[in-house]
């Protein structure tokens, strides 16, 4: 009777001391549990995926929506501060319990560790995709992946944003193969989800490829369809085959360098466009790309500072403005990883092609502004406008229906019909006049009134001379 007692007795403790034991586990895996969801916010990633899926698709430039998602990014994983949780003798003790019950029962076996330099090398990966350093992002999820078991949450995570980097660089078979892992080692969960979401858009583009190819004959037609739908590799492959002229063409290249992450071929072909004076549109669209690479995408300061300065002969302050301080709330989350070998080697490959591209956008901008000064002793022709201020330029051509005003920097085309009268915008240290030239035959005067009958009245002191505007002529200054 006493030994069935004391048998009874040690049972209980037995029991007692386990419960015990897997209790402090339980509580110690919840609060590795709630730290992780301070730093890593998972459920939160997948819905930045999907919108990053959905500009993919819609190929949409909108800067906003693009500052707003990377200052989203930006927050999602949050180590500084994060403490290292090991386990002791005893909640390893606890956790070979659960876990065999687990195994028994056909479960995947919990981990309870949760450790800060594992987390920061996730962060400096998720950091170079964000800066669309897609090549050495995946190249560091790699490395990463080994350092988080398999099935686990961050093993999903890194799983899915390789297949991201991959098809962002165009190799989606490549990406589709990640993407499968997700579905075979996470299944049911959110990222399994956004990899059958993500596979999708893959399989899709595939078929709009063999559309384009089957609908399509010039390489010209075929990058805009291709830039049209997202498929940035298919716009540099078919850019190679040909020489593009115009800017719009040369924009779009480089566009696509950027979204495929060859970050120093995007800078070269942005500056050539933004450090130009043949197509202000081009220049101000590559400029801003110039200011969200400087700003947002680690471009570099010296970027930066040149594309706001190259705002200004713009006149794009106000956007530049606004990525600018939109940049800062970036900078308040993250900070730039120290010593480690990314920064290094990244900071070290931008250096050397990039000291060229600054170096000629400087002279370009030290010579603009020197024609800025120069411009304001010069003679200007002032086109008077119906309802606006006046505009200037050095010489006016008259086409029909369209007049192109030619100034120091872009050509600008108005309507005919809008233009009241042209005069002479006069400095006293130059002694220029106006000059009406068509035919090789030229007028002087001094005031031009146009008419409502297609014609324009010249006058010169007490006289004036009416001519019909039924072929192109040239208005200039006299030397």
């Amino acid at each position: 009777m006493k030994k069935s007692a004391l048998i009874a007795i040690i049972g209980f403790l037995a029991i007692l001391c386990f419960g015990l034991i897997v209790l402090d586990t339980k509580l110690f895996e919840l609060k590795v549990i709630l730290e992780k969801r301070k730093v890593l916010n998972f459920s939160f990633s997948s819905d930045i995926l999907r919108s990053k899926f959905e500009s993919i698709l819609s190929n949409k430039e909108n800067l906003r929506a693009e500052m707003n998602l990377n200052n989203l990014q930006s927050s999602l994983i949050e180590s500084d501060g994060l403490p290292s949780f090991q386990t002791t003798f005893w909640q390893n003790f606890g956790s070979g319990l659960i876990n065999a019950v687990r195994f028994l029962t056909g479960k995947p076996p919990i981990h309870f560790e949760l450790n800060s330099s594992n987390i920061r090398a996730l962060e400096r990966a998720f950091r170079l995709e964000r800066n669309q350093a897609y090549k050495d992002a995946y190249n560091t999820y790699s490395e990463t992946l080994s350092l988080f078991p398999e099935g686990s949450e961050e093993s999903g995570f890194i799983l899915l944003h390789q297949g991201f980097c991959l098809a962002a660089q165009g190799e989606f078979d490549a990406a589709i193969k990640d993407l499968q892992k997700v579905l075979e080692k996470n299944p049911g969960s959110s990222f399994a989800n956004d990899a059958e979401i993500l596979t999708g858009v893959i399989l899709k583009s595939k078929e709009n490829t063999k559309e384009i190819e089957a609908n399509f004959d010039s390489p010209e037609a075929k990058i805009r369809a291709y830039f049209a739908k997202g498929n940035y590799a298919k716009v540099l492959e078919e850019g190679a085959k040909i020489e593009l002229h115009s800017a719009e063409m040369k924009y779009l290249r480089a566009y696509s360098h950027e979204k495929t992450g060859n970050q120093n071929e995007a800078i070269g072909e942005y500056a050539k466009l933004a450090f130009s004076d043949k197509d202000k549109e081009i220049a101000i669209k590559a400029n801003r790309r110039l200011l969200m690479l400087g700003h947002y995408y680690n471009a570099g300061s010296e970027i930066a500072r040149i594309s706001d300065k190259n705002a200004e002969r713009l006149g794009d302050v106000s956007e530049a403005n606004v990525i600018r301080s939109s940049a800062e709330k970036l900078k308040h989350f993250e900070e730039e990883p120290k010593n480690t070998k990314e920064s290094d080697s990244s900071k070290e490959n931008l250096k050397a092609p990039m000291q060229e591209v600054i170096a000629n956008s400087e002279a370009f901008l030290k010579k603009a502004e020197a024609e800025a000064k120069a411009a304001e002793i010069r003679n200007y022709i002032a086109v008077h406008i119906s309802g606006a201020p006046p505009v200037y330029g050095e010489r006016i051509l008259i086409d029909g229906d369209r007049t192109k005003l030619f100034s120091t920097h872009f050509p600008i085309t108005l309507p005919t019909y809008t233009i009241q009268s042209i005069t002479l915008e006069k400095k006293t240290v130059r002694n220029s006049k106006l000059k009406f030239v068509k035919d090789s035959k030229s007028i002087p005067f001094q005031k031009a009134i146009f008419e409502d009958d297609q014609s324009i009245t010249l006058i010169e002191n007490k006289t004036q001379k009416k001519i019909d505007l039924t072929s192109s002529i040239t208005i200039e200054l006299s030397k």
